[in-house]
């Protein structure tokens, strides 16, 4: 077995051993006070130490085991920069080469932005869609010196890795601009995973996320998805499912299409639409049905509008061909 499918293996094996401990903190406790044959009041207020302690042990426990594995990749000193809304890790080896300061004010602005973003209604941003996440947990984004070290600890080449679960995410450090992409894609997931289903389908779960990205290695979304377009390969209903998504993951190409048409929804729907529609889509039922109540099109017809549109605007913009090959997020 070559090392890279051990710490996998590793890794995996600690997240199922973090699943079962976690769902033993938050049921054993009801569990014991159901045998105890108490009356429904004396539950309720046993439910009010036993509530705020099983959530804390189900919060921070698994983040310090995410911070113990990180250390025994990296095997040196971990520094630490702290907010209100975040938490930065990052090993003593960066510290000659990357700008922890411009670092630390990337994150803060981009929480901000997600923040105002996701927030609406009085309702708070993160939390939302994330049950297990406490509303005002602080995000933790741990950076590793490189994406080898990232591919080393996770078993796959990634430009960077969300775990809502724990409320962080682990991205390589290679340079503020690409930095900046990873950092909002990532991010972005931590905001709109549904903690409880994994259903939703890839168009909307990674097309949000790499709309909010912005561009890849400096490329505007809407260029690369017009030269996929241009080739005949701007189909979207294959993006429905997370196979089929993958597979057609190369040069970014799934991403980038995904990316676009959500630029597209929000652009022609607004915000609160389609977020009303993400929200409907966390089991993965009735998508057409869903969309067309929401959009009032069928996903054909707004494809084709899409499609259009792109291919116009690169077109005006006099665009050039578009490399094929970019790191992929996750």
């Amino acid at each position: 077995m070559s090392p890279t499918s051990l710490q996998s293996m590793r890794y995996w094996r600690w997240m199922l051993r973090t699943t079962l401990l976690r769902f033993i903190v938050l049921f054993a406790p009801l569990f014991l006070i159901s045998l105890s044959g108490v009356s429904s009041s004396h539950w309720i207020h046993d439910l009010e130490w036993v509530a705020p302690v099983g959530i804390l042990l189900y919060r921070f426990y698994p983040l310090w085991r995410l911070g113990h594995h990180y250390r025994r990749i990296l095997k040196g000193r971990i520094l630490y920069g702290t907010s209100r809304s975040w938490t930065l890790r990052y090993p003593a080896a960066l510290r000659g080469s990357m700008d922890v300061e411009s670092v630390q004010r990337l994150v803060e602005q981009t929480v901000r932005e997600l923040d105002a973003v996701f927030a609406r209604d009085g309702r708070p941003a993160r939390g939302y869609f994330s049950a297990p996440a406490l509303p005002n947990d602080a995000i933790t984004v741990f950076i590793y010196p490189s994406p080898e070290a990232v591919e080393q600890a996770f078993g796959r080449n990634v430009a960077g890795v969300a775990l809502p679960h724990n409320n962080c995410i682990v991205i390589p450090f290679t340079g503020l601009p690409l930095l900046q992409e990873v950092l909002r894609h990532e991010l972005a997931h931590l905001y709109i995973t549904r903690a409880w289903a994994r259903a939703t389908p890839p168009l909307l779960s990674e097309g949000l996320p790499v709309w909010l990205q912005q561009s890849v290695l400096g490329v505007k979304i809407d260029r690369i998805a017009a030269h996929w377009i241009e080739q005949g390969k701007g189909d979207l209903r294959p993006l429905l499912k997370k196979k089929s998504f993958k597979i057609r993951a190369q040069g970014f190409q799934s991403y980038a299409l995904a990316g676009s048409f959500t630029g597209f929804l929000l652009r022609r729907f607004g915000r609160d639409v389609y977020l009303s529609f993400y929200e409907s889509m966390y089991n993965g039922w009735h998508f057409d049905r869903k969309f067309t109540e929401h959009f009032g099109l069928t996903l054909e017809s707004a494809e084709n509008e899409w499609q259009r549109e792109a291919l116009e605007a690169k077109r005006a913009a006099a665009m050039s061909d578009t490399p094929t090959s970019y790191p992929v997020a996750c």
